[in-house]
């Protein structure tokens, strides 16, 4: 059951169907080959005094075939729309000939086309369009080939009470090409991190969203399914411009960088209809491009937040199914950016340990120079819970329990080989030059 938690879907198609746990299984695909009919049910605009003014952006390139529903699920919903702004990428379909009807066909409606004379090749500038051109409080990036619940709006723009809030977003139904429902939700997606994080609706500081999660993976799946807070639009512009070096990650970067200054709101209600296609990207795109931007963003956030060792743990998790489809000259590639784990052993109780402290500061300091580092000792869970002290960053575990993989181990009393380690007794004058011997011991045997 915990291998099973811990798997990560790389692709709907490959990690999921070979790991998946079956309860999940059973319990998020139990609508599994029904459709989603947005015109089945009509519900009645809300009637509210000064609503908050939202931006609807539809950026699209040759999504005629699902223009006309992903406008429609705009117009149908229940909250007030202020303006809806459609981008169109030079398209060859017959798009444009079908925006321009609708437009024609809602003139009480505030609908705007703006046209590009030449493809922006980028997704990233089509956004920064939008928000460019937006001129509501909110922004909602609705693309133009998924579609939503007549409530989505109702219920994600509710967390904007507070002021501090600058993304909302809900969770997202998964479905295919004709509307067929292949997944009631997308929290399989994130198991790596929890099976029950996304159960429930929440609001976190953006710091705590990044370091539990963003820092792993781009757990927001879907553009679609969020609301940016828009008081900040230079902001926001800036940051989709450094988004454009991401050929398949800028999606994450632009979430994790506008949360450096905000709280994070999650809907855990399946109101986006996140639409995956047969040939999606995701699938065919190049490991290797997959595994740098990974990284890279990974090493970021390490770069700007202290991570504990569980979480640069999970981290590694993330990318170790990756790579390992990789060869071995690209492996060695991106070594140096790939986090180094390591187990010390005790072969005593935690409670006899001498200079305990010492060890413990040592080992936070190298979880703060990004190195997982977890401690073993020959105790019982129970006493080992005790001893957890959330100010420290590294793990602490009972040696009877060691499940994890590491790549490099220290024990007390093996001598120094390719695998394992002695750290003799703290002779140095200073705990931070220990820590810095021992560093460079690992470093020597991690990347050599």
């Amino acid at each position: 059951m915990i291998i099973k938690k811990m798997v990560l879907k790389i692709t709907p198609k490959f990690i999921y169907n070979r790991y998946r746990d079956k309860h999940y299984y059973k319990k998020y695909t139990n609508k599994r080959n029904k459709r989603i009919n947005i015109y089945k049910k009509k519900y009645s605009k809300l009637n509210i005094n000064n609503p908050k003014k939202v931006s609807v952006i539809i950026p699209n390139y040759n999504y005629e075939k699902y223009l006309k529903e992903r406008i429609d699920s705009v117009l149908f919903q229940t909250y007030p729309i202020h303006e809806i702004l459609i981008l169109d990428d030079c398209s060859t379909d017959n798009s444009v000939t079908l925006i321009k009807e609708i437009i024609d066909n809602n003139k009480d409606i505030n609908i705007k086309l703006i046209e590009n004379k030449k493809n922006s090749g980028s997704v990233f500038s089509q956004w920064q369009k939008g928000f460019e051109n937006a001129t509501g409080d909110f922004v909602w990036i609705a693309e133009a080939d998924d579609s939503c619940n007549p409530k989505f709006l109702e219920n994600v723009i509710k967390p904007f009470d507070d002021k501090e809030v600058v993304i909302s977003y809900c969770e997202s139904m998964r479905i295919n090409e004709n509307n067929v429902i292949q997944n009631t939700s997308c929290r399989d997606w994130n198991f790596i991190i929890s099976d029950v994080r996304w159960n429930n609706s929440y609001v976190k500081t953006g710091e705590e969203e990044i370091k539990e999660a963003l820092s792993i993976m781009n757990t927001i799946v879907n553009v679609s399914a969020v609301i940016f807070r828009n008081n900040n639009p230079k902001r926001i512009i800036d940051i989709l411009e450094n988004a454009k070096k991401y050929k398949m990650s800028g999606d994450w970067f632009t979430y994790y960088s506008i949360l450096k200054t905000g709280k994070i709101a999650y809907t855990s209600k399946s109101l986006n209809y996140f639409r995956k296609h047969s040939n999606s990207t995701s699938i065919s795109a190049s490991r290797e491009l997959e595994i740098k931007e990974l990284l890279m963003i990974q090493k970021e956030i390490r770069d700007n937040f202290v991570l504990n060792s569980e979480q640069l743990y999970r981290q590694q998790i993330r990318y170790e199914n990756i790579i390992n489809l990789l060869s071995d000259e690209t492996k060695r590639k991106y070594r140096k950016m790939l986090v180094p784990k390591i187990k010390w052993i005790f072969n005593c109780s935690i409670n006899e340990c001498k200079n305990i402290d010492i060890v413990m500061d040592i080992s936070d300091f190298l979880v703060k120079n990004q190195y997982v580092c977890d401690l073993y000792f020959n105790d019982e869970e129970e006493v080992i819970n005790k001893k957890k002290d959330n100010n420290r960053l590294f793990g602490l575990y009972s040696i009877k329990n060691v499940s994890k993989e590491y790549d490099i181990s220290i024990t007390s009393k093996d001598n120094i080989n390719a695998k394992e380690m002695h750290l003799f007794d703290v002779k140095s004058k200073t705990i931070e030059n220990e820590a810095i011997r021992l560093k460079k011991i690992i470093d020597k045997e991690f990347y050599k």
